[in-house]
């Protein structure tokens, strides 16, 4: 039997309640204070039967994927216990985190397909719709080199003044620079969903506004992700277009496009900076009647394409396991992770800058080969989408999974992360292997 009925009720509590807990990480930065109250009065105690509940439900049909991210959150749990974690005095927030990733994960499966389209719609407009608010402060701060402030918090909301990088919430700005990823494709969902014209003349704007808010973070690593995934939605819509083609003319307009699209996608940040630096000229020229230099570079990245120090990072694994061997056994406490790198490193880093590296150093080898399971099961469910008749709505989840890998290699969120950037991908990942299973069984 392909999908299993569950019980309406049950389904709806626990579609409720996930998306409940999600919302509450989505508006956790915004009010640090009310967040810890909450963490320690109502998510500690209630997230367990959360999770409890979502391995009850989703314990028939459960795909390879879903059972390997099992075994990896057990490993977890049992490292932090061969580091001597007994008690879960130090990593009991990762083990209750990647275990609320284990219950999120299968959401999409145990829904029908109509309750599944409601719940990624809300889904949808709820993560695009706070983000695409986000970014209007954003907009304001970058056009008049701003700093905006919390009312509540009296801490930074937004500003343009660190250098030439937008930041929110005191948040850094590559971590910044997804959420507005994410919020970008979620809307090419939303466009390819909706019919409605006046819907879609919502979501575009939208889309524009999401794409200037996150080259104005200049974020080498999410404008790349973002670049990427741009030229692979022209590569989809073409394809639509040249379906009766034979398979070698369509590989070839695909790498073609690809190949071009890319750096052209990438480029463009440059122009939009441009844009904003003018509009900024202009509007500060008008309000203050002040002349602005000529040589204004604040809104140039002059990086290019170093590594910023990334390489350095990278290699400091290697005296951590010959200082520690062990490790690749039993990882290590989250809190020592960095504890023989920063040793070796020009200066204090507070991670290894890719997800991959932190979990081979935070898990051992074990931990580290089962997210490479995850991930390759759940990429071969993305290439079966991609290279099938489902919809584009569809297909523009893909697009969300793939920049989130790529991000990865550079950053660190996804298998380590409590927060909007890994929780999103792990939903739309339950979507995409509910997608692709049925597509298999069709």
């Amino acid at each position: 039997m392909l999908q299993r009925t569950y019980s309406p009720k049950r389904m709806q509590l626990y579609t409720i309640a996930v998306f409940a807990v999600f919302l509450l990480h989505l508006f956790r930065y915004a009010q640090p204070e009310l967040w810890d109250s909450l963490y320690w009065a109502y998510y500690v105690p209630l997230v367990p039967v959360l999770i409890a509940a979502g391995l009850y439900l989703s314990r028939e049909g459960r795909l390879p994927a879903e059972k390997i991210f099992l075994l990896y959150w057990a490993w977890v749990f049992l490292t932090r216990l061969l580091n001597r974690d007994f008690f879960l005095e130090y990593d009991a927030d990762k083990v209750l985190n990647i275990g609320l990733a284990c219950a999120m994960l299968p959401l999409c499966r145990m829904l029908g397909e109509a309750s599944r389209r409601r719940f990624l719609d809300v889904f949808s407009v709820a993560v695009a719709g706070f983000y695409t608010l986000l970014a209007l402060p954003g907009l304001y701060a970058v056009l008049y080199r701003k700093a905006l402030f919390n009312p509540i918090t009296e801490s930074s909301f937004c500003a343009f003044y660190k250098g030439y990088r937008l930041y929110f919430l005191d948040i850094n700005a590559n971590e910044c620079a997804l959420w507005f990823f994410i919020s970008f494709f979620l809307l090419v969902y939303l466009f390819f969903r909706w019919k409605n014209l006046l819907c879609r003349g919502i979501v575009l704007p939208a889309a524009v506004l999401n794409y200037i808010i996150l080259g104005m973070t200049f974020s080498r690593n999410a404008m790349l992700a973002f670049s990427i995934c741009f030229a692979l939605l022209a590569v989809l819509l073409v394809l639509e277009r040249i379906k009766d083609r034979k398979p070698l003319q369509k590989a070839v307009v695909s790498l073609a496009l690809l190949l071009a699209l890319t750096p052209a996608a990438y480029l463009s940040f440059r122009g939009t900076a441009e844009l904003m630096r003018r509009a900024s000229a202009a509007l500060i020229v008008q309000e203050t009647e002040v002349e602005l230099p000529e040589q204004d570079t604040m809104y140039v990245d002059d990086r290019g394409f170093s590594d910023s120090g990334r390489f350095e990072i990278y290699r400091s694994v290697i005296p951590t396991f010959r200082q520690e061997p062990m490790r690749l056994v039993r990882g290590c406490l989250w809190s020592n992770v960095m504890s023989v790198s920063n040793t070796v490193l020009s200066s204090a880093k507070a991670h290894l800058h890719n997800t991959y590296l932190q979990v081979l150093v935070f898990t051992g080898i074990p931990g580290f080969l089962l997210v490479l399971a995850f991930s390759a099961l759940l990429s071969l469910a993305i290439l079966r989408l991609l290279f099938s008749d489902a919809p584009m709505r569809v297909k523009a989840l893909t697009l969300i999974l793939i920049g989130s890998f790529f991000y990865n290699l550079l950053e660190i969120s996804l298998f380590v992360s409590a927060d909007t950037r890994a929780f999103t991908a792990y939903i739309i990942a339950g979507a995409v292997l509910a997608y692709s299973r049925e597509i298999r069984h069709a």
